[in-house]
């Protein structure tokens, strides 16, 4: 299933921009954002981000683009192995400060329930 997202704005009806367009992305009304579009099937999505910034936005989109392409999600216990093959290499004063510090890394992880390297973003680790 192919799908093609765009932003769009969901202005109020007190929101000064409202007759520019739902592509009008610029913030001045404090209006939602939403995630437009079709799928192959020809039809129409609209999903609301549940956010007004535009950044944030975009995040998101990728990751629902992610998602709908079928990529399968990568787990952080492969990220940190993956990581600590890619430096076998190196010294091993480095590997085993690596080690440590993935180790606290993976228990942060775990305590907050996290399995999937896309549920990491920065809301997250400011917990």
């Amino acid at each position: 299933m192919t799908t093609m997202l765009i932003l769009q704005r969901r202005h109020s009806p007190k929101c000064p921009d409202r007759n520019k367009g739902p592509n009008y992305l610029k913030y001045r009304g404090g209006c939602l954002l939403r995630a437009c579009g079709t799928t192959s099937d020809g039809k129409r999505s609209r999903l609301s981000l549940k956010t007004r910034d535009l950044q944030r936005a975009a995040r998101k989109l990728t990751e629902m683009e992610d998602r709908l392409s079928g990529k399968p999600r990568k787990t952080i216990l492969d990220a940190v192995q993956a990581f600590q093959v890619q430096h076998e290499q190196n010294a091993d004063e480095t590997k085993r400060r690596y080690k440590r510090l993935l180790g606290y890394f993976t228990d942060f992880c775990k305590k907050d329930s996290l399995v999937y390297l896309d549920q990491i973003d920065v809301e997250a680790l400011d917990r």
